[in-house]
Parts: structure tokens; sequence; C-alpha cells
């Protein structure tokens, strides 16, 4: 503060002197003028050298009534309120919405921290859910719910599957009836599963069956009310076998994991080999739905016949730098898969280990 005061105070002892200079001069024409652009010359040398700072409030958008469509919402009434009050805003979080040019906010925090500074909300549609009614804090809401009506308001399902895999059907039903509807799932015409939904009252529901045929078929969803059937929606599916996964199996050695592995992969119908180290140079080999061929070494025409390389970490260590150097060229060159079982030997200049680097994490329970 006192350096600003003594620049002041040197910049006032310059401005006498210019003006007791200006007075002594001979030439007292335009004077007044000379004077003047002496003062200014100071006063711009003060601000030059001081800074100087402006506090200026940021003016928000202060209006009346702002406007929030969620998904669901009625376009009449929403009209409505556009006409009765002239000032209104009208904001969506759903950028799918596009009605009556609604301007887009990532949250509804937008109305309590962000520009917009509405005196009360409007919400149409579905409307918002708690955490979100929360974060207005105590901005007065006035909500417009959806029109109710008998309706499948969402319903999703997986389109392709797998042969044996279950096709789940899930959604969300409003029953705005006095009776209980029921929901069917139905294909080939027989009814696989159903639910019931309570009069007045919405629900999420769950339907499946495990399809029994291959290729493209198309299911369907019927809600039944009474003797009224209140709505039918179709549920395309598509079976497809997909080509099982060759698999070369290296092991260090006979144990308990490669047992239970094998016989995971033979149940679910895979197509690997393994070769498993008895003692130096001698193994024992495995082939399962595959073709045998010879893998007691590693070259780039037998990997050419598998898609994955499960491998402990001993194995991997034990074989030549010339399988390893094939191994690698493999996988970075063709996109082939390796997965490693790691043990207490493994080696850490291993190639594998560079883009993805094993860390121990020990047991810290005492027993």
């Amino acid at each position: 503060m006192y350096w600003k005061l003594i620049i002041i105070a040197l910049c006032v002892l310059l401005l006498i002197f210019l003006v007791w200079k200006e007075i002594k001069r001979e030439n007292k024409s335009w004077m007044p003028a000379r004077l003047i652009a002496s003062a200014l010359e100071v006063i711009s040398l003060i601000f030059l050298a001081l800074p100087f700072t402006i506090n200026q409030k940021q003016k928000t958008s202060n209006f009346n009534t702002a406007i929030l469509l969620t998904e669901g919402f009625n376009s009449d009434s929403a009209q409505k309120i556009l006409t009765a009050e002239r000032d209104a805003k009208i904001f969506t979080t759903d950028r799918d919405i596009k009605a009556f040019n609604a301007a887009y906010i990532t949250d509804v925090t937008a109305f309590t921290e962000g520009s917009y500074n509405p005196k009360a909300i409007h919400i149409f549609g579905y409307g918002l859910n708690e955490n979100e009614l929360n974060l207005l804090n105590k901005t007065p809401v006035i909500f417009h719910p959806a029109i109710v009506e008998n309706s499948i308001i969402n319903i999703d399902w997986t389109q392709k599957l797998k042969p044996g895999e279950p096709l789940l059907v899930q959604g969300r039903f409003n029953n705005a009836t006095s009776l209980p509807a029921k929901i069917i799932l139905t294909g080939f015409n027989t009814n696989l599963d159903s639910v019931i939904v309570a009069a007045k009252y919405t629900s999420c529901f769950q339907l499946t069956a495990t399809p029994k045929h291959l290729d493209r078929a198309v299911y369907s969803v019927t809600v039944i009310s009474g003797n009224d059937t209140l709505e039918s929606e179709p549920v395309p599916v598509e079976v497809k076998i997909t080509q099982p996964l060759s698999i070369l199996l290296i092991a260090a050695y006979p144990d308990f994991e490669n047992k239970f592995l094998k016989n995971w992969l033979t149940k679910n119908e895979y197509k690997f080999a393994v070769r498993t180290s008895i003692s130096k140079n001698k193994y024992d080999r495995q082939f399962v739905n595959i073709v045998p061929a010879p893998i007691d070494r590693i070259t780039a025409s037998l990997l050419e016949k598998f898609d994955i390389i499960i491998a402990d970490a001993s194995a991997l260590t034990a074989l030549p730098a010339s399988d390893i150097s094939i191994i690698r060229n493999y996988i970075e060159t063709k996109g082939a898969g390796l997965i490693v079982k790691t043990d207490t030997s493994g080696n850490s200049s291993a190639f594998y280990l560079k883009s993805f680097p094993l860390i121990e994490v020990r047991d810290s329970v005492q027993h």
C-alpha cells in the first residue's frame, strides 16, 4: 500500500515541476494547453504505474418462470403456460427434445448454480428423480405430469443370442385400468412367461424364455386386461451359432486348475490343444475338438491355428528365446490373445510385463 502512495507523491512532484517550468517559460503562448498536456502526461504515468481494478457483480438472467420439458410432456399444456407467462423460458435436460426450441442444459443445477435464476419452475412429463429435485433447493416447482395411459413405458431385450442363452425381456408398464393387467411373452403360438400388474399401478416387469430355434424369429409381448388386449409389441430375436475359439494351453506341470479349465472348455465345446511338461523336453499332449498337430515346438504355422494362448508364467519362462519371439510377434502382428497364469516364478523381464505390469497384493489379515 505504501509503495502506491510513494508513486502518487512522486507523480505529484513531477506535475508541480512541469507546471513551474511552464510558468517560468518566456514564451507564454498556448500555456493553458501545455499545462493540460502536462497534467494528462502525469495522470497517464500514474495509470501505467498502478494497477486499477473494477469490481462488477455479474448479472444473472432473472426471469419469473422457467419451463422444464422431460420425456412424456404434453405440448398443449406447455403451450398454455407459455401463453399465460410471457417471460417464461423453456429448457430441457433431454437432447432429443426439440419442441419450442427448448434450451438444453446438462442438469438442473443450471437453475441454482448457473446463470439462470427463475422464481418458479414448471416441470412437464415424467419429471425428475428425488436427487434432481433436491438440487433445486427451495425453488418453487409446479409439476405437470404426463397423461396417464395404458402403455408399456419402456421395453428392452437382447436381440442376438447364442444357442441355449435365455431371452430376457425387461420393461415398465403403466396400468391405468381398474383391473389387473397380464403381460405375456409369446413365441410360436405358445405362452412362454407372464407377469401380473395390479390395477392403477405402474410396475417394472421381466419375462424370460430359452429359444429352441436357430436363426431369426419374432416373439411378442402382449398386455391383456379382462377380455381386452391393451397392447402388443413384437420382439425380434436372432439365435446364431458362434464359431468357438481355438485355444493353445501351455502348462509347466499338471495341476488342478488346468484340469478344471480343460473340463470347462470341453463342456462348452471349445477347440483346444494342451501341452503339459512332464520332464525336460517331454510333454503330455491332448487335443479336443481339433485336429492333432505337432506342438512340441512353437512355430508361426502352429500359432496360426489358434486364437488365444493360455500359459503358466513358469512355462513361458522355460521356453527358448526363439519360441518367445515367435509368440510375441504373433500377438503383436496378428492380434491374438495371451492369458498368463502368474505364479511366484515370474520373470520381471518378460515382454508381456512391459505393457501390463503385475502388482502383487498381499493379504493383510493375520491368522
